[in-house]
């Protein structure tokens, strides 16, 4: 497509206003190669001399972009590709088109808006070309890299800026489904674990739930990096109480943290703790449901104006009736758990049973699930709990001593 020259001379003046002295991470500037300039359904993409990244390349050709909307300079926006051949006439608006009629295989990119501040991490890659081909695609390592630099203002005026400086890395695995048909598409999504998590009992069982578990991988597959209002990070704490084997944290800034104490989870079998590990996914499930509600990124009402407080009821309300139930119509402060034990014992009875390849009978999965279900945070018992026959509970105690604290641990 022919390049419209006066209106991309008019982007380039303004361009170069709105990019002095501004620099890429590793304090290059950001100059434009426009003589490569493209133009593609209704904006310019103007290749960066040096590129904007903000994870470290996996594949051969790295490249950022400027992308600038016909008639709306002002929302400009970079993009950065890592991919194994970036394709001559390639445009990067083909990345947010449907995945099927995107030329590249394999690819990853970040959007980052025009303060530099990063967005969405994409990574997408292509099964086997030949249509009879099923090929499971395994999880892959992938490293964010975080900058930030100093500068003064003075009456509201930059005045001058540091350079760019690293200050943090997280390591973070993309995983595939398992796998899909032809030439289409793997859908990935995201598990960000820190450093105090890696290779903790904890992480055993994550991997392990990850590899076994169909209903376990669909839940976590809820905080699809691409299209979730949140964030999952798992992390350690050794400093919970006795018995108290993981908690999850209210969302902050759509981050939603699970934090696991390896200390406690030596105590329990590995059955026990993989009943502890869904039973926090489900915790970060409901809170990812009420974010999706909220729209905020928080859950914090002195966070939300008076009609965001409204819209979030009534989206609660309109979309999770059983969650606004609990959370607004019957409110308790054990709320949680008491839908938790009324309506999540087979979740995560179904979770367990494929994590320990049905090796007891389902009523054992069904009994050790309740774990952490029983007595709530005031100590009470969960409504589920005290409508169930006396025989019912001294099985399920039985079972709780038997398989969810004694048992197999391969896990350390």
């Amino acid at each position: 497509m022919e390049i419209p020259q006066d209106e991309l001379q008019l982007i380039r003046t303004y361009m170069e206003g709105e990019l002095t002295g501004k620099t890429t991470f590793d304090n290059q500037p950001l100059e434009m190669d426009w003589d490569n300039a493209v133009y593609s359904e209704g904006h310019y993409e103007i290749p960066l001399l040096s590129p904007l990244n903000g994870f470290v390349p996996k594949y051969q050709d790295v490249e950022t972009r400027l992308l600038v909307p016909c008639r709306k300079m002002e929302e400009y926006s970079f993009m950065t590709l890592d991919t194994e051949e970036i394709i001559d006439g390639f445009r990067f608006s083909e990345l947010s088109s449907d995945t099927d009629e995107t030329s590249l295989d394999t690819y990853r990119y970040m959007n980052f808006s025009k303060d530099l501040q990063p967005g969405d991490f994409v990574y997408k890659r292509a099964t086997a070309s030949d249509p009879n081909a099923y090929m499971p695609v395994q999880c892959e390592p992938a490293t964010i890299i975080y900058y930030e630099k100093d500068c003064t203002w003075i009456s509201n005026l930059l005045q001058n800026c540091s350079g760019w400086r690293e200050v943090g890395r997280q390591e973070i695995e993309i995983c595939g489904t398992d796998g899909i048909i032809g030439g289409n598409y793997n859908e990935y999504y995201i598990v960000k674990r820190d450093s105090t998590f890696i290779d903790t009992k904890a992480d055993c069982i994550y991997e392990k739930l990850r590899n076994s578990s169909e209903g376990f991988k669909k839940m976590i597959q809820k905080f699809d990096y691409t299209f979730s209002v949140s964030d999952l990070l798992f992390t350690q704490n050794n400093n919970l109480p006795s018995g108290n084997y993981g908690r999850v944290l209210p969302p902050q800034n759509g981050n939603i943290t699970v934090e696991f104490s390896n200390m406690n989870l030596g105590m329990i079998s590995d059955l026990g703790s993989a009943v502890s590990f869904a039973h926090e996914i489900i915790h970060a499930e409901i809170y990812r449901k009420m974010l999706s509600a909220a729209k905020t990124g928080s859950l914090d009402p002195n966070n939300m104006s008076p009609q965001q407080q409204i819209d979030y009821v009534n989206n609660l309300r309109q979309n999770f009736p059983g969650l606004y139930d609990y959370y607004i119509d019957r409110f308790k402060p054990t709320w949680n758990h008491n839908m938790m034990a009324q309506h999540y014992i087979h979740s995560i009875s179904n979770i367990i049973k494929e994590f320990d390849n049905n090796r007891l009978p389902s009523q054992v999965y069904d009994d050790i699930s309740w774990a952490g279900l029983k007595i709530l945070e005031d100590e009470s018992e969960s409504i589920a709990w005290s409508n169930l026959s006396g025989t019912d509970q001294d099985r399920i105690l039985l079972n709780l001593n038997n398989y969810f604290h004694n048992g197999p641990s391969t896990c350390n």
